[in-house]
């Protein structure tokens, strides 16, 4: 095998691990409320992601499958692929013990670093970046992953729920929206200039109000200031003379 073949050999198994990788991130890091959105528009790619969050534990069986096989296969093929040139370049350098260990070395750092940034670094942001179009377009082959392996999602599947059980670890997701979950996203959209000031603290007092008592709320009737409809025009004029008789203040006394 050339150095070309093994090259693209470690090409395709970057893109594997590149698509295992941002696909688990993506799952993780989608949001409910917008991927409930598309699939009320009609989006059936988003139902199945959804169906993928609240039942996670085939997914990311697959996951775990397909990186670690990618990087035990990567870590072979690289090896055996740039082990040889470093030898070439080092052995006449520094001698047969130390060139060959350098050697052994310097194509591990380089497989395990092609793997780092191109498999996980770069893929796992733009996931992190982009959740809910990229779940969306991974989910088809996510699901056909599933199926091709479904023996050993059974398998690995059924004995990390055994030892779930047996720990009494919950494994539901929780995507229950609390009143902290709101005001968290109330102050991210003021911080990012979405909203103003005074929206969400409008905002803020609507949701305080189920804390608040009528009678902390309202103005007791005793401490209001008001004037009947038959008080003459002089007296009025003389106690409030900045404020003017208004009908709309006679109805509300009417009904005193």
């Amino acid at each position: 095998m050339t150095i070309t073949d093994s090259f693209l050999i470690i090409l395709c198994l970057i893109g594997i691990s590149c698509f295992f990788s941002m696909s688990e991130i993506a799952l993780a890091a989608s949001r409910k409320i917008r991927l409930q959105t598309m699939a009320d528009e009609g989006d059936l790619r988003a139902t199945k992601v959804l169906k993928l969050q609240a039942h996670p534990g085939s997914f990311f069986t697959v996951v775990q499958i397909g990186l670690n096989a990618v990087a035990i296969m990567g870590g072979i093929i690289g090896e055996s692929a740039f082990r040889p040139y470093f030898e070439d370049i080092l052995l006449p350098l520094l001698g047969s013990e130390w060139g060959l260990q350098l050697s052994f070395v310097f194509s591990f750092v380089t497989v395990t670093s092609l793997f780092i940034l191109f498999a996980d670094l770069m893929p796992k942001r733009i996931a992190m970046v982009l959740p809910e179009q990229v779940a969306v377009t991974f989910v088809m082959p996510i699901a056909f992953c599933i199926t091709v392996l479904k023996p050993f999602v059974w398998i690995f599947n059924g004995l990390a729920n055994a030892i779930f059980k047996l720990l009494q670890v919950p494994t539901a997701r929780n995507d229950q929206v609390t009143h902290d979950d709101i005001y968290a996203m109330m102050t991210a959209g003021t911080e990012a200039g979405v909203m103003d000031k005074g929206e969400q603290q409008m905002m803020e007092n609507v949701f305080e109000m189920q804390s608040v008592s009528v009678t902390s709320a309202m103005t007791a009737r005793e401490s209001l200031v008001y004037f009947y409809c038959k008080t003459p025009k002089k007296i009025l004029n003389k106690r409030l003379p900045i404020i003017p008789i208004i009908s709309f203040w006679c109805v509300m006394v009417s009904w005193i």
